[in-house]
């Protein structure tokens, strides 16, 4: 398998070993790679990296033990926590002390023709088809905004203020933006992350 590695030159190595999956882990086939000014940092040298960098891309599943997720356009989250720990469990893993990261810290990049990643962290791309002209979409689907009115909004809409008193007294509570609801429906498959940004960024 042909991967780009750092060791610490730039190398292209045509016999790089193919991709072993853990539990629950897809192996995803490069479509597209980016590389972003943290892949420069490892060539330069950061962390003392060795190996094969490289962690945006879009890719498609070709092997899974979850069958649903082969041929799946997917992208995916950098971070694999360990999924026992207490940031895990209650929270999303991006600060699970024994978690890697997708080129950056133990686990291979996706500079590389094949690389593996949990299947829970890959998101689906919209493919399309005829039916839907090409688009990946049908029908439609809300995303909501939910403010609970506090105190301070029930005072200020009492008093009719200007929209930037209202702005300021929303602050202060604790929203769920469009962006919380359309990022919940990214990752149940429902939408694309970029037809999210379109309507709510």
């Amino acid at each position: 398998m042909l991967a780009l590695h750092l060791d610490p030159a730039p190398r292209l190595d045509p016999d790089t070993p193919e991709p072993t999956p853990g539990p629950g882990e897809a192996v995803v086939a490069l479509r597209l790679a980016g590389v972003c000014d943290t892949d420069l940092q490892l060539a330069r040298g950061y962390l003392g990296f060795r190996g094969v960098p490289g962690h945006e891309f879009v890719g498609e599943v070709v092997a899974c033990e979850d069958r649903a997720w082969v041929g799946r356009r997917v992208v995916g989250d950098i971070n694999a926590g360990c999924g026992a720990c207490a940031d895990c469990l209650e929270r999303d893993g991006h600060h699970c002390a024994r978690r890697t990261v997708l080129g950056i810290v133990g686990r291979p990049g996706c500079l590389a023709e094949r690389f593996a990643l949990p299947a829970g962290q890959t998101v689906f791309e919209a493919v399309g088809c005829s039916k839907c002209a090409h688009t990946g979409f049908r029908g439609r689907i809300p995303i909501a905004e939910f403010k609970t009115v506090s105190p301070q909004m029930r005072t200020a809409i009492v008093q009719h203020p200007s929209i930037d008193a209202l702005e300021q007294a929303a602050a202060h509570t604790d929203p769920e933006g469009l962006l919380t609801d359309g990022m919940r429906k990214v990752l149940a498959g429902l939408t694309t992350f970029d037809e999210v940004i379109r309507i709510a960024g």
